[in-house]
């Protein structure tokens, strides 16, 4: 049939006496809408759990992210506690090293400190020729620091 032909139908004098009488199955419909409840609420329960994993995810991020900036800064602080430790010991190094004293006046300085702090060492160092020991001890100490690229003069 063709368009013009169903425009043609006269509907008010249709017999729909012989049609079958139309009864809707409810239980399909429920049926179906429940189905389609169902996909729905599934849906959203996948939808919200992924969203669940994704801010549990930011919050363990979050959190990990404090930690190792809290470890930083502990780093950070050791490292210029660090920094301050090594300058005190260049401080004293060039004071022996660098100072406008020859080597002699600096030996015969640590060897009166070794006499002030450990009496007994410094009557066995004294006795065994300890003024060269100091003085051989100081050129090796410098020798090490030059090669190591620290100048003390």
């Amino acid at each position: 049939m063709d368009l013009k032909d169903y425009q043609k139908i006269d509907l008010q004098n249709l017999d729909v006496s012989n049609l079958p009488e139309a009864r809707p199955d409810y239980n399909f419909i429920s049926n179906q809408t429940q189905r389609m409840v169902d996909e729905i609420s599934a849906s959203m329960n996948e939808r919200a759990e992924r969203t669940e994993e994704a801010r549990q995810a930011m919050l363990n991020t979050a959190e990990n992210t404090e930690r190792i900036s809290a470890n930083m800064d502990r780093v950070l602080e050791n490292q210029l506690d660090l920094i301050d430790i090594q300058r005190q010991q260049l401080d004293v190094l060039k004071s022996i090293f660098a100072s406008g004293e020859d080597e002699t006046s600096v030996v015969k300085e640590i060897l009166g400190i070794m006499e002030k702090e450990d009496p007994e060492a410094f009557s066995l160092l004294k006795d065994k020729g300890g003024d060269i020991a100091v003085a051989g001890i100081l050129s090796a100490i410098k020798m090490f620091l030059q090669m190591h690229g620290i100048s003390l003069l």
